[in-house]
């Protein structure tokens, strides 16, 4: 079959294209050298899953997504691994029977289940304390692993 007839067999009623197709699954290893560095990272990582997000009708939770993922990745960086640009992140993503995210970073975990409640009278005006609780918030499903170095975010199909 020639390119001319692949791309007529492929297209839709209308003669146009189906959208480009998403990587349904992946892995990127980071490096963020500073606080500054984590914007472009979260959106290196925004930009491998959203066109998936938007083909698999994820749309009206996109939102919640990327607050997820932005909470994690912040995170990752600076509890985690403390700030230090040698340690790596590694970010993976997954479309199946709904999306999965995971963030590892290279530190030793915390007790993620112990972690104070943010929203205690005392605890509101804090500057750091709401990431697992805007997580938990936004996502469907939350674990962690590896003594709370990654954590495994996943939100249902819609």
């Amino acid at each position: 079959m020639t390119a001319a007839a692949r791309h007529t067999a492929n297209a839709g009623r209308d003669g146009v294209p189906p959208p480009p197709s998403f990587q349904s699954h992946g892995e990127k290893c980071l490096t963020p050298a500073d606080f500054a560095g984590i914007d472009a990272l979260i959106e290196t990582c925004w930009d491998m899953v959203k066109e998936g997000l938007s083909q698999l009708g994820y749309g009206h939770n996109e939102t919640k997504i990327h607050l997820a993922l932005h909470e994690a990745l912040v995170n990752a960086w600076k509890h985690g691994n403390c700030r230090r640009p040698d340690l790596p992140i590694t970010f993976r993503w997954r479309f199946a029977d709904d999306f999965t995210i995971e963030i590892l970073d290279a530190g030793p975990g915390f007790a993620c289940q112990t972690q104070a409640d943010p929203f205690t009278k005392d605890r509101l005006i804090e500057e750091n304390g709401r990431g697992l609780a805007i997580i938990r918030f936004c996502a469907d499903k939350v674990s962690w692993q590896k003594n709370g170095s990654q954590v495994i975010i996943s939100f249902g199909l819609p």
